[in-house]
């Protein structure tokens, strides 16, 4: 389980920076990361995910920028660790990291040798590797008396970003040079201008309420100064980038060997599944964000594969493979508020058969279906005008795969993602549609992300692309800003399955403000389910970053 949940951490003080207090190590760098990290609403995140308690009472802790390498730490070997960070979750991220096979970089910030971290490419600073290992994301950076530094800063907390700073001037006593530091703050302040706050790693640091060459200690080891002053006694700002994390985890009740589906319609998600024992397709329900899932409806259609979800023209799409015939069938589930009743309008494509599962989207009004087929692999995509009576237009790509493809939807595009034949690629492209009629599948990207297994794919207004791991079962989740031509903010979970994961979007709105300030803000979130390893349990989470 997760001892620790985003809430706890952001509640360790300072919005998390708090619970961090260096010690005995030399590990500055390390320790100002993680209060940089703590700081931020997707970093309490992905640090309740790094962190498992076993049922022996010791800790696992897989750091996202070096997931391949999870660190346990009994009750005895945390305690010999000798750490004293003022929250445990920091005690043990401290702790395993000196237990690690990254070891030396708790003692005077010694960088492995193949540190990487550097969103330019170039070596890693010890700050940029800190920050990589902490949220599996580049790092960039930039010198601290840049005339922009101030408005870099400011973007950077404003986007949920950790940032630190390296000081290299004392300031004659004042601060401690040599030194890392987590940015808290930088805010203008009539009439002192710019100011900017940072905060000590030691967690205890000058007198609070006196100030000394220009420097204002606050308590809390937090000091403040004018950007001005910061330029001259720092050398170095490091900008952390957004951790994917997956947060609000649910594990259900419910079990299937095979992956299940996601998909959302009027504000209300819903979970697909095939049942163990049974094959039999199950839908059900969530009215509350993917908190808790009812109304199941199990039917009487079977698949020895993966079902899949869509929503087009106001109705629910299910689609799935049958049983000793490989044939692909649509069928539209039957919803009455937050239940689902059952399923309806059933079509069987006779003529199109495939091993694996079909893949479903909507783009403007009219539902998508893909699959690789039977006998050559190829893609084959075709489109259906009267709400999944009938299919026609059917395209046959030259692009190949031994597995299920994924559709979504974005910015009126339809996007198409699967695994390469014979290399375990990930591949994402574009569906060319013209009028009615499918023509291409063009602006093909492969990826270096490798998987046996169907990729699954999102949006939100970015592209999310999600797989399991090839050679482990961990999962994993990326994203694109730019429709699809290149991938970062990688998430390696500690979460893990033997299938591949599914992705969904979710539109929920929620009301913000009393009164006659009172608004509706509409929020379009990722989730992201899977079925867990030995006991098939369903799991659903939402992706934040």
């Amino acid at each position: 389980m997760h001892p620790f949940s985003p809430q706890s951490i952001a509640n360790s003080g300072l919005s998390g920076a708090g619970g961090v207090d260096q010690g005995q190590y030399s590990d500055c760098v390390f320790e100002a990361s993680m209060a940089a990290v703590a700081t931020t609403t997707s970093g309490q995140a992905a640090i309740a995910q790094m962190i498992v308690q076993n049922s022996d009472g010791s800790y696992t802790v897989t750091f996202p920028g070096d997931a391949q390498n999870p660190v346990t730490l009994t009750q005895s070997v945390l305690t010999a660790a000798g750490v004293s960070d003022s929250s445990t979750w920091a005690d043990i991220l401290e702790a395993a990291l000196l237990n690690s096979n990254i070891s030396e970089f708790a003692n005077g910030a010694q960088l492995p040798s193949n540190a990487t971290g550097a969103a330019d490419g170039s070596p890693p600073t010890p700050a940029q590797y800190a920050l990589y290992l902490l949220t599996g994301n580049l790092a960039s950076k930039d010198v601290a008396s840049s005339p922009d530094i101030g408005a870099e800063i400011n973007q950077a907390l404003g986007n949920d970003q950790p940032v630190v700073a390296y000081c290299a001037n004392n300031d004659q006593g004042a601060l401690v040079s040599g030194h890392e530091w987590t940015v808290i703050s930088c805010m203008a302040s009539d009439p002192q201008g710019i100011q900017i706050t940072l905060r000590n790693p030691w967690g205890s640091y000058g007198n609070s309420g006196t100030t000394q060459d220009g420097v204002t200690y606050d308590g809390n080891a937090e000091v403040t100064m004018s950007l001005a002053n910061f330029g001259q006694y720092y050398e170095e700002v490091t900008f952390g980038n957004i951790p994917t994390g997956l947060i609000g985890q649910v594990v259900l009740a419910e079990t299937s060997t095979n992956s299940p589906a996601l998909a959302s319609l009027n504000g209300l998600l819903y979970l697909a599944w095939t049942g163990v024992g049974n094959n039999q397709l199950n839908v059900n329900c969530s009215a509350d964000n993917g908190v808790t899932f009812a109304g199941k409806k199990i039917g009487e259609d079977t698949s020895q594969q993966a079902p899949v979800l869509c929503a087009c023209q106001g109705n629910l799409f299910i689609a799935w493979t049958g049983v000793g015939n490989n044939n692909l069938n649509v069928s539209i589930v039957n919803v009455s508020g937050n239940k689902v009743s059952g399923f309806s309008g059933k079509v069987t494509l006779m003529s199109e058969t495939s091993l694996y599962s079909p893949a479903l989207a909507s783009l403007n009004g009219l539902l998508y279906l893909a699959w690789t087929g039977v006998g050559n692999n190829q893609l084959n995509v075709a489109v259906s005008l009267n709400n999944g009576t009938s299919f026609v237009n059917k395209y046959v790509s030259t692009q190949t795969s031994t597995a299920a493809p994924a559709l979504t939807v974005q910015n009126g595009v339809l996007y198409i993602a699967w695994k390469g034949d014979g290399n375990d690629n990930l591949n994402i492209g574009q569906v060319a549609i013209s009028g009615n009629a499918i023509s291409k599948i063009t602006n093909v990207v492969t990826l270096p992300d490798t998987s046996k297994n169907s990729p699954a794919l999102a949006s939100n207004g970015n592209l999310y692309l999600s797989w399991k791991g090839d050679g482990n079962t961990n999962l994993n989740v990326e994203s694109s800003t730019n429709g699809g031509q290149s991938f970062s903010n990688k998430l390696t979970s500690v979460q893990t399955s033997n299938v591949a994961p599914a992705l969904g979007s979710l539109n929920h709105s929620f009301s913000a403000g009393t009164g006659s300030s009172a608004v509706t803000v509409t929020l379009e979130s990722v989730y992201i389910a899977w079925t867990g390893v030995d006991n098939n349990f369903l799991n659903v989470a939402q992706v934040s970053g």
